[in-house]
């Protein structure tokens, strides 16, 4: 149905793009023909792989192919003439070759990744066809690069001379659409008052949001030059988004605290909170009359709750150090989005987090990365043995085909509805080459008539690739159809040779497929729990440390965990457990975790002694979830050690004390939701407990 839909009613900007793609593709031909290049399918391939509505994305992909390609082709240089006398040799080492450039690939995860992939499993492409004549090895990789860059110049030709489409639109409606979901999420939250949760779901949505604005921004850097201050300024307004979302899901954690209590939300407070939501749902910046007014407020209700010792006073400074926490991050995006560079609120939550921006590391599957290269070194494997043991004259291409599927859909955790539709729509291509080659093909006499019956088909797919919705079916017959018929200058019409080659990439497809199937799909809880599992791991590392960390590192990891569970979640049945895990909420503890190991040191030993407990019954809990199969609760002695630690430091007045009173009694709210109010003990008997 979206496909239909989108031949018949593509918009103009579809249609462009469309015809801009097909038009560098026979350009690309043109010039591949003229110098008599052995590869033209490749060239008018290449265009299609590349093609993309945005100039900068194209542009990136590009140069990423072009080095990905020359890589591999080096590869090939090097292998073949010293390996084609051991045919199996030769089979190892293009298969770990794929293995180790396709793991190194999923461990980078920007679309730098490309060239990695690239380079793999273009040895095998470049390779094979040249076993019987290794000599030919440099001469055939040479071309393949040539033919490659002839169809990157074709394509920025036609993208940056006839209706260039710059990113700088889609990055502001992009941003602008962030930060209105995040306004919504904020206000339900504030307006909300802890009556409903509903952090957790919208910031699955964010985060995958904010996660590919990041990646987006990548290839702002290959747009215009005045996109790329956009893009710089996209860079830290994104390092300010992440930091959002702990901010206002511990807002309701703290507002969530304080419905739940005895005492209620004390008038004062539900009307602070009122104003800064009025505030934030007119998006504009605050004057600083304003805001030092507002800064006061929060300012004095924060020491009111200090003072008074009750749980509703420590409700109070927990919310009022989150508000000042929100109200700067978010008075910071505005400026951001406005194109002005904050410098006034750096010094307390970016410093005070110690949130850098050199570093911002990503989610990283070791072992599913390992195991995806084993698995796509395994299908050339399985396919050269096939090619070898049968002497099938065209099974180099069932090789490639199944090692480029492997290598495509790797980070999937069930390739197989995909590779399947991949395979039925180059069937269908298959069909339509076999009717253009035997049925047009003879009766055409010149350049232009084969352009015109190319074009087709070409035009309806370029419309397919234009949309998300429709880009594989487009992708897949805009990739095999100029593969299939080969598109030579003097074409021949062998129908054994064209059933012969076409069949063996079918073929390579349902050998990725079954591999696939047999060996390389896991269940989507099994996937979930392990990136739930890692970040535990991340949380129980910071409670064993001896000293307070950096929350870059563990705030863009899980903020990035958190977009990678997002469909993972959407896809499990509502009774897996799973559902009831909270990574936000993980990382509201790994946060105040870490603002106890940077107190430990400078509280005095029997204050000190009281957190180094909460840290260590922290680091239990975080042990047990990470051995446990099932879902884990905190348990009895976690709270009475933060009560205890409470007691401890209520009265204290330090700097080092309050951040730690604070962390403990965000733990508390946090990770004990339905427990009692908290109720200070005598002075004399906390000495007791201490002795």
């Amino acid at each position: 149905m979206a496909v239909l839909s989108q031949l018949l009613n593509p918009t103009s900007d579809d249609v462009v793009f469309s015809v801009k793609t097909f038009a560098a593709a026979v350009l690309a031909l043109l010039i591949c023909y003229t110098f008599d290049l052995q590869g033209p399918q490749w060239a008018f391939t290449s265009v299609y792989i590349i093609a993309n509505p945005l100039a900068g994305a194209s542009g990136s992909k590009a140069l990423y192919r072009l080095i990905g390609t020359a890589v591999g082709g080096a590869a090939t240089v090097v292998f073949v003439p010293n390996l084609v006398n051991s045919p199996e040799i030769l089979t190892i080492a293009i298969s770990l070759w794929v293995a180790t450039c396709l793991y190194i690939s999923l461990m980078d995860r920007s679309p730098r990744g490309y060239a990695f992939m690239l380079a793999g499993y273009t040895a095998a492409l470049t390779s094979f066809p040249v076993v019987d004549a290794p000599d030919t090895a440099f001469t055939y990789t040479t071309a393949r690069t040539m033919e490659i860059g002839v169809a990157i110049i074709c394509t920025l030709f036609f993208n940056v001379v006839f209706f260039p489409k710059s990113a700088s639109s889609v990055l502001a409606r992009r941003v602008d659409g962030w930060l209105a979901d995040m306004r919504g999420l904020a206000g339900q939250v504030l307006q909300g008052a802890g009556e409903q949760r509903v952090v957790t779901p919208l910031s699955r949505k964010l985060a995958a949001e904010a996660i590919d604005i990041r990646l987006f921004t990548t290839h702002a850097f290959f747009d215009s030059p005045s996109l790329r201050r956009k893009a710089q300024l996209s860079r830290e307004l994104q390092r300010m988004m992440v930091a959002m979302l702990p901010v206002i899901s511990g807002i309701e954690d703290v507002l969530a605290a304080f419905k739940s209590s005895k005492a209620g939300i004390p008038p004062e407070i539900k009307q602070l909170v009122d104003d800064v939501s009025l505030w934030m749902k007119e998006e504009t910046p605050l004057s600083g009359e304003d805001r030092n007014t507002l800064w006061n407020r929060l300012k004095a209700l924060a020491e009111r709750g200090a003072d008074d010792g009750s749980w509703s006073g420590i409700l109070s400074r927990n919310l009022a150090f989150r508000l000042q926490d929100l109200v700067q991050t978010w008075s910071d995006c505005l400026d951001l989005k406005n194109g002005v560079e904050p410098n006034r609120t750096r010094s307390r939550l970016l410093v005070r987090l110690g949130l850098t921006g050199s570093q911002r590391p990503m989610h990283r599957d070791y072992t599913m990365a390992a195991f995806s290269g084993l698995t796509a070194a395994l299908t050339t494997s399985v396919g050269c043995l096939i090619w070898i043991s049968t002497g099938w004259s065209s099974g180099s291409a069932m090789v490639l085909m199944g090692a480029i599927m492997m290598c495509f859909f790797a980070a999937m955790d069930n390739a197989q509805p995909v590779i399947r539709n991949f395979m039925m729509a180059s069937i269908f291509t298959g069909v339509a080459a076999f009717i253009i080659q035997f049925a047009f093909t003879p009766m055409i006499t010149s350049f232009s008539a084969m352009m015109a019956v190319l074009a087709v088909v070409c035009i309806p797919v370029g419309l397919l690739a234009a949309r998300p919705q429709t880009f594989l079916i487009g992708m897949s017959v805009g990739t095999s159809l100029p593969n299939m018929l080969g598109l030579p200058a003097r074409p021949t019409f062998d129908a054994a040779t064209f059933l012969n080659s076409n069949t063996a990439m079918i073929a390579g497809m349902m050998l990725a497929l079954v591999v696939t199937v047999l060996v390389k799909t896991v269940g989507t809880e099994w996937s979930a729990k392990r990136l739930l599992r890692a970040g535990w791991i991340d949380i129980r590392s910071i409670a064993a440390a001896e000293s307070g960390r950096d929350f870059t590192r563990l705030l863009h990891k899980m903020l990035d965990r958190l977009a990678l569970l997002a469909p993972r979640i959407n896809a499990l049945p509502k009774t897996s457990h799973i559902h009831g895990e909270d990574i936000l909420k993980d990382m509201r503890a790994g946060f105040n975790l870490i603002e106890l190991q940077r107190a430990i040191q400078g509280l005095p030993g029997g204050d000190g002694a009281f957190v180094r407990d909460v840290v260590q019954a922290m680091a239990g809990y975080y042990d047990r979830k990470i051995r446990s199969t099932g879902h884990v609760a905190p348990d009895e002695h976690l709270l009475q050690c933060l009560d205890r630690c409470l007691d401890a430091l209520i009265t204290a007045r330090s700097d080092v004390a309050v951040d730690a009173s604070r962390a403990c009694a965000a733990l508390r709210y946090t990770l004990f939701p339905s427990a009692d109010d908290f109720k200070p003990v005598p002075a004399r008997q906390l000495q007791e407990q201490a002795a």
